[in-house]
């Protein structure tokens, strides 16, 4: 088969494809309907029941994604909330979030090894998830304010 016949069967097969892509019906999140039992957890970290009626507060609750099938997975939530990995890590992104400026050409950001806790730079692309500083300065200033044991926390590390 030469090259010109491998590409008009290779057309041929995404011709299908996307005839059954386009035949396949839409995958939809209807949950929940109404009447339907969600969990929450509240304020003091409880979970509690309640039946969806699709009113402001149901409506906010999923947007916020504190609206769970199960009360196991509520609780689930609550025990990943909990953990001070979790909870420093917040408390650094609340920080970068207050006090970045304009990221320049490079973003900032910490890492930590068996020599330490590091401020390194990235240039080429900003990593989603990462907690990024503007400046080399910024991530200074934060390891003086929040303290060196609050970021390696929040990086997961334990000495």
């Amino acid at each position: 088969m030469n090259i010109l016949e491998k590409i008009k069967q290779l057309e041929e097969q995404l011709t299908a494809l996307r005839k059954e892509v386009e035949n396949k019906p839409a995958e939809r999140n209807d949950w929940p309907n109404l009447r339907d039992t969600y969990y929450t957890l509240d304020f003091e970290g409880d979970s509690d029941a309640y039946t969806y009626v699709d009113d402001d507060t149901d409506k906010y609750l999923k947007q916020i994604g504190n609206m769970f099938k199960t009360e196991e997975e509520a609780e689930a939530y609550k025990q990943y909330l909990m953990k001070p990995s979790t909870s420093a890590r917040a408390k650094l992104q609340m920080w970068a979030d207050e006090n970045n400026k304009d990221f320049d050409e490079a973003y900032y950001y910490f890492y930590h090894n068996s020599a330490g806790l590091y401020i390194d730079d990235y240039s080429y692309e900003f990593f989603e998830g990462v907690v990024s500083f503007s400046s080399y300065d910024l991530a200074e200033k934060a390891i003086q304010e929040l303290g060196e044991e609050l970021i390696k926390t929040a990086l997961g590390v334990y000495d």
